[in-house]
């Protein structure tokens, strides 16, 4: 009677009071009836413990009583404000944005976000803002803090005509031309912790609601000689290359434990053996947006610590109009595009240089598993791609899980080719195209759209690694002085 996947790939699943909330991804279709819910997340809350549902399939009481709640909500989302929705689905604007709205209805969509925020602002309930809060409410609307003479610009196009209500900031929201990122504005903090980096100890902690302004995920190592949590920074506190540090001993124990790699399983032919003189390609990937999903997360490079944050928009938080990511996307740490660096493309004699553009090295891992937002995997660099983002170079490195199944056969880009066939020409069709329902241009590429082999990319990160090394001495420097 029922398609729909309740216990296999929920977005969020999670247990509290006896109360069982998820966020279904997929949409609820009912052959004989024809019913098709529109709308592509609910929230359905329903009595029941983690063992009773398991015990809910398709065709139950439980079913039956989940189409029944999501039909009433999507009636009630039709019929009220975004000021009078049920507790139960206060992220409800940000996932009606998986539609593919016209423009129209995506300012309608903006309007209603700014408007939420302009009233948590406004706690004396006067209906206007004063100047102390502008710098809260772009905060608040995720363009981090202001200068002092953007601060001056903004409050002479707010108050010129006294303390603005919210129709006055509505109508001057355009206006607001807000700055391009500036590598000043980074926040450098690290631990700084004495203990070598294990993936093992790595802890991330969620603050705050998903798909809202205010949610993050901050990062954590557990320090083996004190057992404390230290807050750490995904973009500099993970180290680039993979070290796979483990304590097998304590000091009371004898030194007779010793690591052994398997190079020749017993019962085997094939001679396996460590290529000693091939350089180290065993990175840590840092995962922003998982496969299969829409919503925009990206490191919060302007943040103290760097959480992970879901990007904003004019006050909108953003997610991905073309369609749900078809890989893994994230990040290499300790890696910077830096603005100051021009990478050099000869294209028919002539040279065409781009600055980078100002943010961490972005790689995309082509693996056949999700991973989970926050996540930190080992993956092997397998060439790269170079987009052109309005004018500046955003590297795309494409990688592998070195666990995934395909990645004992696949070294080089053209392996990709080879074991997954089309997958490429997929991947640099979705790069060039998904701006285009927003009205914007496509995307343009280096060298015509050619991809780089290993050996380039590697070099590239290489290039970026020591960007970043550079300007994080410089930087402590300048604290210490």
């Amino acid at each position: 009677l029922l398609r729909l996947n309740i216990s296999r790939r929920p977005i969020a699943n999670k247990y509290s009071d006896g109360k069982m909330q998820r966020t279904l991804k997929r949409g609820l279709k009912v052959p004989e009836t024809g019913l098709k819910l529109q709308f592509l997340y609910f929230i359905v809350n329903m009595p029941g413990t983690k063992d009773e549902d398991q015990q809910q399939r398709p065709g139950s009481a439980g079913s039956a009583m989940m189409i029944s709640k999501a039909v009433s909500f999507k009636r009630h989302l039709s019929d009220v404000g975004a000021d009078t929705l049920p507790s139960g689905a206060s992220a409800d604007l940000q996932q009606l944005a998986y539609n593919k709205e016209s423009d129209e209805e995506q300012k309608i969509l903006d309007k209603k976000i700014l408007h939420r925020i302009f009233k948590s602002i406004d706690v004396g309930k006067t209906g206007h803002l004063r100047e102390d809060d502008i710098a809260t409410l772009f905060n608040m609307t995720g363009e981090g803090s202001l200068t002092a003479e953007e601060l001056a610009g903004i409050k002479n196009i707010l108050f010129k005509n006294g303390s603005p209500d919210f129709d006055t900031l509505w109508e001057s929201w355009e206006e607001l031309k807000l700055r391009e990122h500036s590598a000043k504005e980074f926040k450098l903090i690290s631990s700084r912790f004495d203990e070598s980096f294990s993936q093992h100890q790595l802890l991330i902690e969620e603050e705050g609601e998903q798909f809202t302004p205010t949610y993050r995920i901050f990062f954590y190592l557990k320090n083996l000689k004190t057992e404390k949590k230290i807050k750490i920074s995904p973009w500099h506190d993970i180290p680039l290359f993979v070290k796979d540090v483990v304590r097998t001993t304590s000091p009371e124990e004898p030194l007779n434990k010793y690591n052994f790699i398997c190079e020749i399983p017993k019962w085997t032919r094939a001679k396996y053996e460590i290529a000693t003189k091939e350089p180290l390609n065993k990175y840590n990937f840092i995962c922003e947006i998982p496969k299969w999903t829409r919503a925009k997360y990206e490191i919060a490079t302007k943040e103290t610590f760097n959480p992970i944050k879901q990007d904003v928009d004019k006050g909108a938080l953003r997610f991905y109009k073309h369609g749900d990511m078809l890989f893994n996307y994230g990040a290499f740490p300790q890696t910077w595009e830096s603005t100051t660096h021009s990478f050099v493309f000869t294209d028919e004699g002539e040279a065409e240089a781009y600055p980078g553009d100002n943010d961490p090295v972005d790689a995309i891992e082509i693996g056949t598993q999700q991973l989970g937002t926050g996540s930190v995997t080992p993956v092997k660099v397998l060439g790269a791609l170079g987009m052109i983002d309005d004018g500046e170079m955003d590297w795309k490195v494409i990688c592998i899980n070195i666990t995934d199944p395909l990645a004992m056969f696949i070294s080089d880009i053209s392996d990709v080719a080879r074991h997954m066939p089309g997958a490429l020409e997929c991947l640099r069709s979705w790069l060039r195209d998904y701006k285009i329902c927003t009205g914007k241009p496509q995307n343009k590429f280096a060298c015509e759209g050619n991809y780089f082999e290993r050996k380039y990319a590697q070099d590239v990160i290489s290039e970026c690694h020591n960007h970043w090394r550079n300007f994080h001495l410089i930087h402590q420097k300048t604290e210490a002085a």
